[in-house]
């Protein structure tokens, strides 16, 4: 088998959209699509300039374009602000070149600049009044709620990442041992594409009488969309999206669009169980485009059937949990809390003090009892033996790895996959 050649082909002078909501499988295939990739005349020098990454061995191959950031709007290439953000987020992951990661990252800096150019020109009231939000400490402030201190059933590269961005914009100095570069995190506070989102009835687009729904970018609990944005899918969103494909007449099966490293634990086991629980309404298969770890593995474990890619990724069932410790910082910078509690264990884990011995076994014995509820949810979904499980140590596999350990079912590109699912609807 020939070695992917990834290299990095995306256009630096690309018009910039704001506001737009980002679905990266949509907005790959329309591009794709408009460059004919896959068709009699293929044209990857357009195609590869939405992309930061493509496979210069199979520029022809619908599956050699990796890493979307931008969409066709009016016929017209555009970066897209959240797909930026999203394919920021999802660089490290890659198995590219570390020479093409780098000028990927100088593309995605690039864009970063002129967005903070845009948002900086539009942060008057003029600017706000026309959908343009400027992000506050309080915003940062809650996304380290979701992110410290909590566990999270997510692949740990995605973890180092969100934790090192958010200890720089927090102030709190660097992370040792994060293995990540300077990686923009994807915003919160982006209400318009939310409200956008909102508008919809819900957020699967039907092809050929199968629902496609999207789940992308980092897992959250309760995100109040139907649909991703900003890197990210609401367990509340899927939910409601399955829940009306399986009501809709127009439905004939449905396919999970999976491209994520997962993301909290709270409100995935719930939302597992009950994709189990109505598994066989209407036939359901995932299909990963690029990954699906460790919260989104989860969901795919869910379904009938699931195909990966051949360098695509399953696993990470495990829990991970980020407890900071800001007591040393404090008192270099000359601040002193007082914590003045009830209950002995009451401040386990407060960030102003050192995690004591005690309240890391708690910590460490609640997401033991997380890890084997994981562990339990995947050996029944998937039918398999829950020792083999637990002994891959939350590991990831690529492709054809995966379907050996019992993970996914078949080896195929996400277009190809989608068309066999056709064929066994046809049947």
């Amino acid at each position: 088998m020939a070695k992917t050649d990834w290299r990095c082909g995306a256009a630096r002078d690309l018009p910039i959209n704001m506001t737009r909501s980002w679905d990266g499988g949509a907005a790959a295939k329309r591009m794709l699509d408009a460059a004919g990739i896959g068709g009699d005349h293929p044209k990857p020098e357009i195609a590869k300039r939405g992309f930061l990454l493509y496979d210069a061995g199979n520029p022809n191959l619908r599956g050699s374009y990796k890493l979307p950031f931008a969409d066709r709007i009016e016929g017209r290439l555009t970066a897209i602000a959240a797909g930026v953000r999203n394919a920021a987020s999802r660089l490290p992951q890659t198995d590219a070149p570390e020479r093409e990661r780098d000028r990927a990252r100088q593309i995605i800096d690039h864009y970063e600049k002129r967005m903070a150019e845009e948002e900086k020109k539009n942060g008057s009231e003029e600017g706000r009044s026309a959908g343009f939000r400027p992000r506050g400490a309080h915003q940062l402030h809650f996304l380290s709620q979701r992110i410290f201190n909590t566990p999270l059933a997510i692949h740990p590269a995605k973890a180092g990442v969100i934790a090192t961005v958010l200890a720089r914009r927090l102030g709190i100095g660097s992370l040792r041992g994060a293995g990540v570069g300077a990686t923009e995190f994807m915003a919160f506070d982006q209400e318009d594409e939310r409200d956008a989102a909102r508008e919809q009835p819900h957020g699967y687009r039907v092809q050929e009488g199968v629902a496609i729904v999207p789940i992308q970018g980092t897992l959250t609990h309760k995100l109040g969309s139907v649909q991703p944005f900003s890197g990210m899918t609401g367990y509340d969103g899927i939910r409601h999206n399955v829940a009306l494909a399986i009501a809709d007449p127009e439905v004939k099966g449905i396919a999970l669009e999976i491209d994520s490293p997962g993301g909290e634990v709270s409100g995935c086991f719930d939302l597992a169980d009950w994709l189990f629980a109505v598994r066989g309404r209407k036939p359901m298969w995932a299909i990963v485009d690029d990954s699906a770890y460790s919260a989104a593995y989860a969901i795919a474990s869910a379904a009938d059937w699931i195909v990966v890619p051949q360098l695509g990724g399953v696993g990470s069932v495990g829990v991970i949990a980020l407890v900071t410790d800001l007591s040393k910082a404090l008192e270099a910078g000359g601040i002193t809390v007082n914590v003045i509690q009830f209950g002995a264990r009451k401040a386990d884990g407060l960030e102003v003090m050192p995690l004591s011995p005690e309240a890391r076994d708690r910590f460490q014995a609640d997401v033991n009892t997380m890890g084997d509820r994981f562990v339990d949810v995947v050996a029944r979904n998937r039918n398999l033996d829950a020792a083999k499980v637990k002994a891959t140590e939350a590991a990831t596999y690529l492709g054809a790895d995966g379907v050996r350990q019992g993970l996914a079912d078949a080896v195929a590109a996400p277009d190809a996959a989608f068309r066999d699912f056709l064929k066994t609807l046809q049947q």
